[in-house]
């Protein structure tokens, strides 16, 4: 059987009651889809901020009715947006993606990521959004570890393992693959293969400037008294080895013969009085050092006022030094052996400079100069207890002071002394081999000091000295004698040796000159053995106060009868020595 409605089934008033109820109810429902009523007061529809106040209120009454409604529920969906809560005020409802939340002024916010989660847009409504790896330290892996959104960075790079200009140097990051080592190539200082010197280790094998094995050597720079010993260090360039020593500062001449290159110029003992004379040979005061040497000795027939009796050239080789008379014979000097002076100065030939002993001797023979000699010999060894050997073996030495006192004679007006028999004076029979006293220069010992190493006219002519400077003749001299050393020296520190006064040689002089050479080149030259004129002619040599220049050329000779004592005539003296064994 059918079963009737069940509304029917109730009594009549029950089912009156239940449409009154539904009639109600649907009345409602239509009131919540009809339009909304205008403001109040406000045709216009503009809404005051009072009636905007009373209609919120009036929605907020009704969303709380709706949730009264509703009731309580467990299983709502979480609020995610960060929105205040629009009942009670309460959001400790609130869950945020990847974080711990809390409720600050009714809004959720961020309490805490989670590990490995990180906010870095800081906005709280999406949580934390960035998934990170989250042990907190960077590393160089290509990972945020540190969950900054940054990957390796702020990172202190490990140094390298390498010595040298690379232990400065950093390791790089790169990412995924970790450390790598350098480029070195874009260091400061670093090469591939080592090759400069800069106490650096450029390749950085251990080792600095390898490519110069000699750094820290020994060394020594400058010559002579200058050389300074140091150690090899690398240059300045930074590319070679320099010596770490500098060289001493030189002396201003280098006289001494003491085997010293005093002044640095390479050149030892050069200076007078040494003239590059063998070390240790002692020089006497007033004398200079002759070193051995060769030069070619006489003068070519174009040379200008060439005579036939200069030639013909040979060379020349003188091999023991020997000690030379600075200047020509002084009156002074003259007087420490004879109390008698054959210069008779006052015969109208005067001395020009102070003191007159000063000046040369002249007027003496010859025989009387190698007479001088021998005593002036004795005289040394008396005194310094020497054993000097006299050089010339005399005869005929007439001694009476009758012919040692000096006249000028009538119409001799002091050119000559009166001369006794020419067979009174003193005559050389031979001049002792070997000797080692004090004699006259052979005229080839006299004409190698006179160049003082130079072929040319004279010492200095080439170089364009002045004579003026050197020499007393026809030009300056005023037609008299001068003072010994009133002049410039030669290179070898001889004063007068041109000009001044003729000085008296060891040799005889011929009129073919050196034809009895036969043009052979000769070795310590004594001359030729005798005069080719009666009474013999002794060689003289250097020009006079008298002559023009051409008389004081280094080759000019002239010549004197070895008897006669002329007023332009004086002498020089020399002595051989040895140089130490």
């Amino acid at each position: 059987m059918t079963r009737p409605p069940m509304w029917v089934a109730h009594p009549p008033w029950v089912r009156a009651s239940l449409a009154l109820l539904a009639a109600i109810a649907l009345t409602g429902c239509l009131d919540l889809f009809a339009e909304p009523t205008p403001p109040r007061d406000r045709p216009d529809g503009v809404v005051s901020p009072e009636d905007a106040a009373l209609d919120d209120d009036a929605v907020d009454d009704e969303a709380a009715d709706v949730e009264a409604d509703a009731g309580p529920t467990d299983n709502g969906p979480p609020r995610v947006d960060g929105a205040p809560d629009t009942g009670d005020g309460a959001c400790d409802g609130c869950v945020l993606d990847g974080a711990d939340a809390r409720c600050e002024q009714g809004r959720c916010v961020i309490e805490r990521c989670h590990p490995g989660r990180a906010d870095l847009d800081g906005r709280p409504e999406n949580g934390c959004e960035y998934t990170c790896r989250a042990d907190g330290v960077d590393d160089c892996n290509g990972i945020d570890d540190d969950c900054d959104g940054h990957v390796d960075e702020s990172l202190e790079p490990p140094p390298v393992a390498l010595p040298g200009v690379c232990r400065h140097a950093r390791q790089i990051c790169e990412g995924p693959d970790g450390w790598r080592e350098p480029d070195y190539r874009m260091l400061d200082d670093y090469e591939v293969e080592e090759s400069r010197c800069d106490g650096l280790d450029n390749d950085c094998d251990g080792r600095a400037d390898e490519a110069h094995p000699r750094l820290g050597g020994a060394c020594a720079v400058g010559v002579g008294a200058c050389t300074q010993a140091g150690d090899l260090v690398c240059s300045a360039d930074g590319w070679s080895l320099d010596c770490s020593a500098r060289p001493g500062a030189p002396a201003a001449h280098d006289g001494t013969c003491d085997g010293v290159d005093d002044d640095c110029d390479g050149a030892l003992d050069e200076d007078p009085p040494c003239n590059g004379c063998p070390a240790g040979i002692e020089i006497e005061a007033g004398y200079v050092c002759i070193p051995p040497g060769s030069f070619t000795m006489g003068s070519p027939p174009d040379e200008p006022g060439f005579d036939a009796d200069e030639g013909p050239t040979r060379r020349v080789e003188i091999t023991r030094p020997f000690l030379m008379l600075q200047t020509e014979v002084t009156r002074s000097l003259w007087f420490t052996v004879f109390a008698w002076d054959p210069s008779m100065y006052a015969c109208d030939v005067m001395c020009v400079g102070e003191p007159v002993e000063s000046c040369p001797v002249s007027r003496m023979s010859w025989g009387e100069a190698a007479k001088f000699a021998n005593a002036l010999t004795r005289q040394v060894n008396a005194r310094l207890g020497t054993a000097l050997t006299e050089c010339y073996d005399l005869n005929n030495c007439n001694d009476d002071p009758a012919y040692l006192g000096l006249g000028c004679g009538e119409g001799n007006p002091g050119n000559r002394r009166a001369m006794p028999d020419p067979g009174q004076f003193c005559e050389r029979r031979n001049t002792v081999p070997g000797c080692t006293g004090y004699r006259m220069p052979t005229e080839a010992e006299w004409e190698y000091a006179a160049r003082a190493g130079d072929a040319g006219v004279w010492y200095g002519a080439e170089a364009g000295w002045s004579l003026d400077a050197h020499a007393w003749y026809a030009a300056n001299a005023d037609g008299r004698v001068h003072a010994a050393g009133l002049l410039a020296p030669s290179p070898w520190g001889l004063y007068d040796m041109l000009g001044n006064l003729y000085e008296m040689v060891d040799d005889y002089h011929r009129a073919d000159g050196y034809a009895f050479a036969g043009g052979r080149d000769e070795v310590d030259p004594r001359g030729p053995a005798g005069s080719d004129a009666e009474p013999p002619n002794r060689a003289m040599r250097g020009g006079t106060y008298w002559n023009e220049a051409r008389f004081l050329r280094s080759g000019f000779r002239s010549r004197q009868e070895q008897q006669d004592g002329f007023h332009q005539t004086g002498f020089r003296l020399v002595r051989t020595v040895e140089a130490p064994q």
